[in-house]
């Protein structure tokens, strides 16, 4: 939701709120619109917010993940830019491709243990399985008020190809940051948006749970954008 009339919210991998100047707009209250890419705020210029997120999720070429999941019960795939997919992962999913539910650290996530998810033998060899078909990425991240934490591994070729990074204080430059660099891995393009985690859109939902209703309701990532375009119509029209 937009902080004010004249304000416009993105959240950043880092789980942060940057404000940039926008119209004047009420969309649904889960949902920030996005910032125009021709426009996208300066990394100094973060505003630390109240705001939640929490991510686990897998990130890769959309084909592959459509290809690999076919047939799944629980598997529900998220569109984002660069013809990459998020399929969000949950204790269901990791169930359905595992056959038993999954375990979570009993302590919070750190550079020796960087993920909350515990990975099994058989979770790693499905991932590793499906890197036959190119890499894929593994993300996590969990902020409140600025503060937390986020970790990313990538497969390729049958085999964890690089990680896992694990960062919570966020001193380095922002390309180094688990997610961001992840996302090179895959093959993501820098653009006009901040980093990659904007370039692709993974600030779009601000959680797991999010992500899987916008899968359900197959909303693109440009979705809130254009809700606000439409809104703009609207008002030009009266």
């Amino acid at each position: 939701m937009r902080p004010g009339p004249d304000e416009s919210t993105i959240y950043t991998d880092h789980g942060e709120a940057q404000r940039m100047p926008g119209p004047t707009m009420t969309p649904p209250t889960s949902k920030a619109p996005m910032v125009p890419r021709e426009n996208p705020p300066p990394s100094h210029e973060i505003v630390r917010g109240n705001m939640s997120y929490q991510l686990s999720a897998i990130v890769a070429d959309a084909g592959l993940l459509h290809e690999e999941t076919r047939g799944l019960d629980h598997a529900i795939l998220g569109d984002l830019r660069q013809d990459f997919a998020l399929l969000p992962v949950t204790p269901q999913l990791v169930e359905e491709l595992t056959g038993v539910p999954p375990d979570y650290a009993v302590v919070g996530p750190a550079p020796e243990h960087p993920f909350t998810l515990v990975f099994s033998a058989a979770l790693t060899e499905t991932l590793a399985g499906w890197s036959h078909s190119g890499p894929l990425a593994y993300v996590e991240a969990e902020f409140a008020g600025g503060v937390g934490h986020q970790a990313a591994a990538v497969w390729l070729g049958g085999r964890r190809s690089w990680g896992p990074r694990f960062d919570s204080v966020f001193d380095g430059p922002r390309g180094q940051w688990p997610i961001n660099a992840a996302l090179v891995e895959v093959g993501a393009e820098s653009g006009a948006w901040v980093d990659l985690f904007a370039e692709l859109g993974l600030y779009v939902e601000r959680s797991t749970a999010g992500w899987l209703a916008h899968g359900r309701r197959g909303s693109g990532v440009d979705y809130w954008d254009e809700l606000v375009e439409e809104w703009e119509r609207q008002q030009e029209r009266e």
